[in-house]
């Protein structure tokens, strides 16, 4: 595995698992959110070659699972909401009240959306403005209807 050394709380990097002749099994976004708590967001093959790997070589870690919604039947832990496009950094104003934090490439930042702290990541992957949002299911409604009425104009 990598070495977190210069892996800070508030960024993200692409994860890409392999097996040992270098075969890719999965490819996945490792997201750094607190000391000792990371999440892994992308396709279950690499979720598993991780959980495999964690439990099989006795690494003193947990996992808790919150599987794409077409196949969790108790529903997701997390929202996970895309804010894209040309005029995405006005409708982010909007939503936060005011200025954006400077967020750099691959790195986290946090707004307030409908009364909720959410967690921000700018990956720009497309080349427009725009963030990645999540945060908690149970506030994800309310997340949720504050962009759409946000970005109606």
């Amino acid at each position: 595995m990598n070495s977190f050394s210069s892996f800070a709380v508030g960024k993200a990097k692409q994860f890409v698992a392999c097996n040992y002749n270098g075969q890719v099994i999965g490819d996945a976004i490792l997201f750094y959110l607190d000391d000792d708590l990371f999440s892994l967001v992308g396709r279950p093959s690499a979720h598993n070659w991780v959980q495999y790997h964690g439990e099989k070589d006795g690494y003193d870690v947990t996992f808790e699972r919150d599987e794409r919604s077409a196949v969790n039947p108790t529903g997701r832990r997390l929202y996970r909401f895309q804010v894209q496009g040309p005029t995405a950094n006005e409708v982010l104003k909007k939503l936060n009240g005011g200025n954006l934090p400077e967020i750099k490439f691959f790195n986290m930042g946090e707004l307030t959306i409908a009364g909720h702290k959410v967690r921000a990541l700018h990956h720009g992957m497309s080349g427009v403005p725009g963030l990645e949002l999540f945060g908690p299911t149970a506030e994800g409604e309310d997340v949720r209807a504050a962009i759409v009425e946000a970005g109606k104009e």
